[in-house]
């Protein structure tokens, strides 16, 4: 190459060819090595100029990749969790008002949640993202005060991939709830378990503990609460708590 041409410009063939290498403190967030971009030009002159271009849009891009702040694989896992404990506290709410409605019909509402739950399971093997979750993601780093743009797109997809599994535990654990499976619901996704061997968590504080299943006292007085008022009289619902006493 002549000593006139930029340090970036390459040939191949009779082809000009940009290369550049991506600072070695990048790669694992650009997911690059180093930059190659066909000028498709057989002319000197001409690669020259576009060489000249696109290495200045490049270098521009790559000071601003240097300026974002790092995400955390455990701080993206804190995101997650607690997107998922407000999804929880949801369920919880839900799982008391919905079995009181005569118009509901608990077990076809748990089937449509499962529904729905192998839906985003796709979604998360195939990508792209749908409107929710980003939604949910940009929403999740708003109230932790984290500025979207300061953080690369690799480190917002990361975090689009915890609030969508935790959609998809939502989304069981609330079926299980509605459908009567309070032994299935706690998160059993290693992201958010509370032993967890998923390698995103490595070196990671361990996650707080996790909600203690109810009693059989306390799903007693659950099932009272639901099948009480218009559904049963007052003999019914008595001699139903005293039988359900005595197993508490």
């Amino acid at each position: 190459m002549s000593r006139r041409d930029p340090p970036y410009l390459t040939r191949r063939g009779d082809v000009f060819w940009f290369r550049m290498a991506v600072p070695r403190n990048l790669v694992s967030r650009i997911g690059l090595r180093e930059i190659k971009i066909s000028l498709a030009t057989r002319n000197r002159q001409v690669a020259r100029s576009l060489c000249l271009q696109l290495g200045g849009g490049v270098l521009q891009l790559i000071a601003k990749f240097q300026k974002m702040t790092p995400l955390p694989p455990e701080r993206i896992r804190q995101l997650a969790a607690t997107y998922l404990a407000a999804q929880r506290d949801q369920i919880r709410d839900l799982a008391l008002r919905l079995p009181n409605d005569s118009a509901i019909d608990c077990e076809f509402e748990g089937n449509n949640a499962l529904d729905e739950m192998a839906a985003l399971r796709k979604q998360l093997n195939a990508r792209p993202f749908d409107p929710v979750t980003l939604s949910a993601a940009s929403s999740a780093l708003d109230e932790a005060k984290i500025d979207k743009q300061s953080i690369s797109p690799s480190a917002f997809n990361a975090l689009c991939v915890g609030i969508l599994r935790a959609r998809i535990e939502g989304l069981r654990i609330y079926a299980a709830t509605l459908q009567g499976r309070f032994h299935e619901c706690e998160p059993i996704d290693p992201l958010f378990a509370q032993e967890s061997s998923d390698s995103l968590l490595a070196g990671a504080k361990p996650a707080a503990p996790a909600s203690p299943c109810p009693t059989v006292g306390e799903l007693a007085a659950i099932y009272c609460e639901r099948h009480s008022g218009t559904r049963w009289s007052d003999k019914t619902s008595d001699d139903n708590r005293c039988i359900l006493e005595l197993f508490c």
